[in-house]
């Protein structure tokens, strides 16, 4: 794992060894930013193989917890089919998907995994709303669904359309929530209001996936190849509704080249 600076300097991590997935939606920082949690594929580091229902191309999967500041891992759930965990906003708990199931556990080791919902077809738990009541993740119909907490819970899709939609991330202020759809036959990155749909705006312009916020809601992160395009969001709000481009001042986006990148 490498932390991945502004300037596009790649700096490896301190991380303990282990059989970790890498995908996008298989860690999440924490809220304080001491903490990191992780999905480990612990069939992989065995060496076995084949793929458990609701579990990785690697089979068995768990969630851990990676304290930065003492460099100790420590697992959180015990299935062998956890995976996709997100911080809830207070940084007391992670949720994770475990077989159909949305779990949520005290990250301290206190009580016991809770089961909020069960959605089946879910692909990766994306974030929760800064109040913590909503919960987005992806779904395999390539809509993103929208989770209200309960009790009881109920999801439903935050916009149906016949193109896919991923990579949900809602804007600090939970105004907005960026998102990437393929509907111009390519994906690409864009902002609407969130949690009631409104007028939207489209970020990128040659494609872009996995959108981030950065800590103050004025820049956007996504990727684009090898490069990590930082847009500088110069907007102003439309009767609260609408993301539009300041009048003459168009988004400001620069490409960061990630230094040392092979392209995987």
């Amino acid at each position: 794992m490498f932390w991945l600076d502004r300037q596009g300097r790649l700096e490896r991590t301190v991380a303990p060894t282990n059989s970790y997935n890498f995908l996008q939606s298989a860690l999440r920082v924490s809220p304080d930013g001491t903490r990191v949690a992780l999905t480990v594929d612990s069939e992989r580091a065995s060496g076995r193989t084949g793929v458990a229902p609701g579990g990785t191309a690697g089979g068995e999967s768990d969630v851990w917890i990676w304290d930065m500041k003492r460099n100790t891992l420590t697992r959180l759930s015990l299935s062998g089919q956890g995976r996709s965990p997100v911080w809830t906003p207070d940084g007391t708990r992670v949720c994770y998907y475990n077989i159909g199931d949305v779990v949520c556990q005290n990250t301290d080791g206190s009580g016991q995994a809770q089961v909020v919902t069960s959605i089946p077809g879910v692909t990766a738990l994306k974030m929760f709303s800064p109040d913590g009541t909503r919960l987005l993740a992806t779904h395999s119909d390539g809509d993103i669904l929208m989770i209200t907490l309960g009790p009881p819970a109920v999801a439903a899709p935050l916009f149906s359309t016949r193109f896919v939609e991923t990579g949900a991330a809602i804007s600090p202020d939970g105004r907005w929530v960026a998102y990437t759809s393929n509907e111009s036959g390519r994906n690409e990155v864009f902002v609407q209001s969130f949690p009631e749909p409104g007028g939207r705006t489209q970020i990128s312009t040659s494609g872009g996936i996995e959108p981030v916020w950065s800590r103050d809601g004025r820049e956007l992160f996504y990727v684009n190849g090898d490069a990590m395009m930082v847009n500088c969001l110069n907007g102003q709000v439309i009767n609260g509704t609408v993301f539009l481009a300041a009048p003459n001042d168009p988004y400001a986006t620069r490409a960061v080249t990630i230094l040392g990148s092979t392209g995987r």
